[in-house]
This record gives C-alpha cells, sequence and structure tokens, in this order.
C-alpha cells in the first residue's frame, strides 16, 4: 500500500495552515483555543459545560482555555470568581494564558496573583486595563495593545516581564512597581504618558527604541542593574529626578524634544549620553556621576543649566554641539575633563576648591557665542 507524504513549500504551508486550524476553535472566525472533541472553544460550548470548566479552577487554577478568546468583563467576572483566593479575597491563579485574547471592555485584574507564566502575548484591551498591585511570576506582554489607560501601578514582577513592541494607546502607569527579575521595555510605544515613578528595577531593563509622544516620568525609581535607554524617543517632558543607577546608564542616542530634568540623579557606574538629542532644556541640579559621563558628539539646542553637579573618573564633551547656554556652576570635576572639538553657545563654568579641572583636563577647543566665564567659587 503506498503512502504520499506532502512535499516542498506547499507542503509545508498545508501543514501549517493545518496545525493553526487545530490550534482554534471549529466555529468560523473564531481564534478560541479548542476545548472539546469537536474543537468548540469555551465560547461555544454549552452552559453547563463551561460551568464544570471554571469548578474545575477550584482544584487547579490553570487557564489555558483563555487563549485567543474573546473574553467581555462578565466572562472574566466569573473567571476571578472561580478562582481560588486568599484570606484577603484576592484571585490566585498558577499559570494563565490570554495570547492572542481580545477584552471588549474595561478590564480589572486588579490584586490578582499569578504564581507562575502568564502570557498575554498579542492581547488586545480595547479599553482601560486595570493590573494594580498585581502579583506576576513571568510575565509577557509582548506585541499587546492598550486601548485604553494600563494601570501597573505597586504591581510585583517577581520573574522576567517583557513588554516589548507593546502599544499604548492611553496612558501607561507603572508607578511604585517592583521589577524583580529583568524587565524589556524595546520598541514600546506610548502614545500618551509614560509613567514609572518610584519603580524599582533589580535585573536588567532596557528602554531601547521605546517611543513616548507625552510625558516620560521616571521619578525616584531605582535600577540595581544595567539600565539601557539607548534610542528612547520622548516628545514631551522627561523627568528622572532623584533616579539611583546603581551600574551603567546607556542613553546613547536618545531624542528628548521637550525639557529633560536629571535633577539629583545619582549614576554610580558609567553613564552615556552620547550622541543625545535634546531639543528642550536640560537640567543637571545636583547629580551625581561617579563613574566616566560622556556626552560625546551630543546636541543640546534648549540650553543646559547644571547646579551642584559632581563628576567623577572623567567626563567628555567631544565635539559636542550646545548652541544655547549652558551653566555649570558650583561644579566639582573629579578627574578629566575633555573638550576637543566642542561647540558652545555661552558657557559660564564655576567650580569648588575640590575640583581637578586644572590638573587633568584638556585645553578647551570650542566656540564661544558671546563670552566664556571660567572660574573657581568661593565656598
Amino acid at each position: 500500500m503506498l503512502s504520499f507524504v506532502s512535499t516542498g513549500r506547499a507542503g509545508l504551508i498545508r501543514r501549517a495552515q493545518d496545525s493553526r486550524a487545530a490550534d482554534r476553535c471549529s466555529v468560523v472566525s473564531c481564534d478560541g483555543a479548542p476545548l472539546t472533541e469537536d474543537g468548540r472553544c469555551f465560547t461555544h460550548v454549552s452552559e453547563q459545560r463551561q460551568q464544570v470548566v471554571l469548578q474545575a479552577l477550584r482544584d487547579d487554577p490553570t487557564l489555558t482555555f483563555t487563549r485567543g478568546l474573546t473574553v467581555p468583563s462578565g466572562l472574566l467576572e466569573r473567571i476571578l470568581e472561580a478562582a481560588p483566593h486568599d484570606l484577603n479575597r484576592r484571585p490566585y491563579f498558577k499559570r494563565a494564558d490570554f495570547s492572542g485574547a481580545t477584552f471588549p471592555d474595561h478590564v480589572n485584574f486588579g490584586d490578582a496573583q499569578f504564581e507562575s507564566q502568564v502570557h498575554f502575548k498579542g492581547t488586545t484591551f480595547t479599553k482601560s486595563a486595570d493590573f494594580q498591585r498585581v502579583v506576576f511570576g513571568e510575565a509577557s506582554f509582548r506585541d499587546a495593545t492598550f486601548g485604553g489607560e494600563a494601570k501597573f501601578a505597586q504591581s510585583q514582577f517577581r520573574d522576567r516581564a517583557d513588554f516589548r513592541q507593546c502599544k499604548f494607546e492611553g496612558d501607561g502607569d507603572f508607578g511604585d512597581c517592583r521589577f524583580a527579575g529583568g524587565a524589556d521595555f524595546t520598541e514600546a510605544q506610548f502614545s500618551n504618558s509614560a509613567r514609572f515613578s518610584a519603580a524599582r528595577f533589580d535585573g536588567d531593563v532596557t528602554f531601547a527604541r521605546m517611543k513616548v509622544d507625552g510625558e516620560f516620568r521616571l521619578r525616584q525609581a531605582g535600577f540595581e542593574r544595567e539600565a539601557n535607554l539607548s534610542r528612547l524617543q520622548v516628545a514631551g517632558f522627561a523627568e528622572l529626578g532623584g533616579c539611583k543607577f546603581a551600574l551603567g546608564a546607556d542613553f546613547t542616542e536618545a531624542q528628548f524634544s521637550s525639557m529633560a530634568r536629571f535633577t539629583d540623579v545619582r549614576f554610580e557606574g558609567n553613564a552615556a549620553f552620547e550622541r543625545v538629542r535634546v531639543h528642550g532644556e536640560f537640567r543637571l541640579r545636583q547629580a551625581r556621576f561617579q563613574g566616566t559621563c560622556k556626552f560625546t558628539d551630543s546636541v543640546l539646542s534648549g540650553g543646559c543649566f547644571a547646579l551642584g553637579v559632581r563628576f567623577g573618573e572623567e567626563v567628555s564633551f567631544v565635539n559636542a554641539t550646545w548652541d544655547r547656554d549652558v551653566v555649570f556652576r558650583e561644579a566639582t570635576f573629579n578627574g578629566r575633563c575633555l573638550f576637543e572639538g566642542a561647540r558652545f553657545g555661552d558657557l559660564y563654568i564655576s567650580v569648588t576648591p575640590r575640583s581637578t579641572i586644572g590638573h587633568h583636563s584638556s585645553v578647551p577647543c570650542f566656540r564661544v557665542g558671546r563670552n566664556l566665564a571660567a572660574h573657581a567659587s568661593h565656598e
């Protein structure tokens, strides 16, 4: 007896299509995960079967039937109510998979607990989504779309948090969150504000190529490991006051279209601002740089005011172009200060007696728009 196996491109496409068909509801135009032998998803089975599935969550709080499902507010309430609860009435799940699901209504997962993996890959939240005070294990929101405000304030991510390529069409609030594992916001897009004030990042974190059309607030945030903010784009006000970067902070090729404020920031490792573009005012009041700090090839068109800044091992302004007034008042330079090829408008440098700028610095070689004032202040 002969058997034939499809080969070539056509065969591969056919097998892939068959696999996708087996992975979704048998009802036409429904992407829900199949639940029954005839391939129907949770939405398309009987009420009695739905009740059996929900009751099973008491013994095994694992959500898999939700993948690809359309989850209206009524169904979400039933799922949360069916799950086990702790003494504080917080719903608990071991694992959950909402990949590709659609939430057409306002979503409230507030205070829920996910012990292990939870997937919201490619999920669509049509309206606002409330994840405040949620405890996550490993969480993936990659490619998810938030149509309204996304609230994650005071949530805990005990493992890796993946928000790559997410789209936030409303405000995104991650204030006072704790990221115990790595956090990845690569190429995330915020149409309004992105707030991370008082957030704590214990693992590596990246905001690389993230785009924020509104305000970007990182006030009082703490970074215990490497922080990658390269090619970050912020159209609105950028507030990083009070941040602490325990290791390296990379802002290479970041762009700030409005004011960027780094008041009282602590850089305990190296800080890279190479090829940064700042079109609004750049403020560095009371900032501390313990390692090297590089503004090489940076372009500032909105002026700079830096009061009480302390530079560590080395600061480089090589080939920097800062078109307007640049004020370093009561600055402390503890290492080399390099200015080769730099061009400024008005430059005023007032250094403290502790500074070593006169001992280990290159000869200034830059264009002065109106005047240059450099002297030691008296304390």
